[in-house]
């Protein structure tokens, strides 16, 4: 996750970050991540995985 941000800013602005619902609600809670959180936070886009 630490690539999608430079700078305080998006790395790539007009990117849809693709993750799955549990990354997504993993990195949310996780301290340590809260600054890229609030960065990528409009471009992410959650999925869930097939079995």
């Amino acid at each position: 996750m630490g690539g999608l941000v430079k700078d305080g800013k998006l790395a790539f602005p007009k990117a849809t970050i693709r993750m799955s619902s549990a990354e997504w609600a993993f990195a949310r809670k996780n301290a340590q991540l809260a600054n890229i959180v609030k960065v990528i936070d409009g471009n992410v886009k959650t999925f869930k995985p097939a079995r």
